[in-house]
């Protein structure tokens, strides 16, 4: 199933975050990209801000792309258990945020942590 503008818009918004990066920053840094995978396709600080706004129509060539650029799957796996149900949105946020090399050591550290919570909490129980 095709993500929804309105999720690849709260993604776009999410990475940038995440990346401290301005629209500007963004655009900057696809241009480059595409440049080196000799991809034909330019954005400008604009179309990055439509796509994080949610002013965009239609999924065309730039917003796949861009989607690419930033590690956001443009389709949505089918969730084949109730944990990816259930907590959909934490799950593409963690994704998202490992995408960072940088949180990716810190994601794995909480993650057993919790995990570990969780075990202590259903024993006792």
């Amino acid at each position: 199933m095709n993500l929804t503008n309105y999720e690849i818009s709260q993604h776009v918004e999410l990475v940038l975050q995440i990346k401290k990066w301005t629209v500007r920053k963004c655009a900057e840094a696809f241009n480059c990209w595409a440049s080196e995978q000799s991809i034909e396709l330019t954005v400008d600080k604009d179309f990055v801000q439509r796509v994080k706004s949610n002013k965009f129509k239609i999924q065309n060539d730039r917003v796949l792309k861009l989607c690419d650029f930033l590690n956001i799957p443009s389709r949505e796996e089918n969730a084949p258990n109730a944990i990816n149900g259930r907590f959909k949105k934490e799950l593409k946020e963690l994704e998202l945020l490992a995408s960072n090399e940088d949180m990716t050591n810190i994601i794995g550290v909480v993650l057993k942590d919790v995990i570990h919570v969780i075990k202590t909490a259903k024993s006792a129980a």
